[in-house]
Formats: C-alpha cells, structure tokens, sequence
C-alpha cells in the first residue's frame, strides 16, 4: 500500500494479487481519500506469460491496454464512496473498507478506460493518475485540495 498526503486529501494506492484460472492478476485501485468521501481508479494487470495477457494481443482494440514488457492493463472504473447518498434513491454498498462506515458508491467503465488511455499517452506516469483523481475528487465532492 502506498499513502501519500497532498493537502488535505490522501493518496492511497493497493496492489492485491487474483487469481483468474491459470492466470496472474494484479488488481490495483488507487484511492484519492478527503473529508468528504473518496474516488477511485481500478484496473487489472494481467502479467505477461499469463493466458489473459496472450488473449489480449488479439482481443478488439480499446479493451485492454499492452505495457512494453507484455503485461495486458483492463480498466475497471473511476468512481467515489461517499457517506450519503449522491442522488435520489441511490442504494448503500453497506459496509466499506474505504470510508470505515456506510457507502454509497457509483463509477464509471468509461471513465476507467479513458484514464488508462490517458494514463498510457503520458509513458505510464503515476502523477497523470493522481492528478486526475484530485481533480475528480474537487468536481464530485467540492472540496478544494488545499494545494
């Protein structure tokens, strides 16, 4: 786990490897932790050698992302926790790891296909990701990052 501080927000990324059949799978989510909630990029890293990696050199374009040494990157999502509801009728996830109490959480696939994009555009750059997890963290939330 890694946790950095940036103002008044905290960076937190974790690395959790999955099994997937014969396959090795890292899942990583990046977190992006303030007062009011958090939000959240996911992805999975399929290691090279591993089934799903050969699978991915000849899968429909825009489904996975190559990295130079082979590995297969899948976007999840980008998403928030927040401790209320963001919308009318939105159901409680219950429980959460991320906030240590109730949960209501929302992403998008989307979203997490085009930050890995970009993600990739910028030579696989870690501050390409926290930045635009802080900023999404001031548009979903409203709170400045006290930089």
């Amino acid at each position: 786990m890694r946790g950095i501080k940036t103002g008044r927000l905290v960076r937190r990324k974790v690395e959790k490897p999955e099994r997937q059949g014969e396959d090795e799978t890292l899942r990583s989510t990046w977190y992006v932790i303030g007062r009011r909630g958090a939000v959240q990029f996911v992805y999975f890293k399929h290691l090279a050698g591993g089934w799903m990696a050969e699978h991915a050199k000849t899968a429909p374009p825009g489904i996975y992302t190559m990295t130079a040494d082979g590995h297969a990157l899948m976007a999840v999502d980008v998403g928030y926790h927040s401790p209320t509801p963001r919308y009318d009728d939105q159901p409680s996830m219950g429980g959460c790891d991320v906030l240590e109490g109730d949960c209501f959480y929302d992403g998008s696939g989307l979203a997490g296909i085009r930050l890995l994009e970009l993600w990739a555009e910028n030579f696989f750059d870690d501050e390409v990701v926290w930045r635009y997890l802080e900023l999404d963290y001031v548009e979903t939330f409203h709170e400045e990052t006290g930089e």
